[in-house]
């Protein structure tokens, strides 16, 4: 009867403490997932708050789209001349500072930029006797400007990645 009894309490704490485990490690994965969440939410109120401060707006035009990608890189030290608006050969801000001379499209689109974007900035890039050649984007890149970009060492960037210009930009 003793071990009938010791068997059976034996049983009961098993059970306890294994219902309680599972609904400790429910409880802390609903913890990390709120976590992950609140840091995600935390990072692009951080984000949407420099784009607001910069002024940036989804829907802005082309022109100034290329004002705020101007005003970002002005506020991290880059001298910034905009280009004539015709015959610009592709370039719309042509960026200095140290021995840099960076030539930049910078394209304000719903979708993805395509092939032609890289191809303009590439040719823009050698008119103007420029270090580097960047295409600005806030909405992506296809897989063949990414291919394209690639093979013709054009840098793509998001309007958000835009502050950290000079870190892409090694010497050549």
């Amino acid at each position: 009867l003793i071990f009938i009894s010791v068997g059976i309490f034996f049983i009961f704490f098993i059970k306890v403490n294994y219902e309680r485990i599972k609904i400790e490690e429910k409880e802390e994965l609903e913890n990390k997932r709120k976590f992950t969440e609140n840091l995600r939410r935390e990072k692009k109120e951080r984000l949407d708050k420099e784009r607001f401060i910069a002024w940036f707006r989804e829907n802005m035009s082309g022109e100034e789209y290329e004002e705020y990608c101007k005003y970002i890189l002005k506020q991290k030290g880059w001298e910034v001349n905009l280009t004539p608006k015709s015959g610009d050969q592709g370039v719309d801000l042509i960026a200095s500072k140290k021995y840099l001379k960076v030539c930049i499209q910078c394209k304000r689109y719903s979708k993805p930029v395509g092939n032609k974007a890289v191809q303009e900035i590439f040719t823009g890039k050698q008119y103007y006797d420029g270090s580097h050649g960047v295409l600005v984007s806030n909405a992506g890149f296809t897989k063949s400007a990414k291919s394209l970009a690639l093979k013709t060492e054009i840098i793509l960037l998001s309007d958000i990645n835009l502050k950290s210009l000079e870190a892409y930009c090694a010497p050549v």
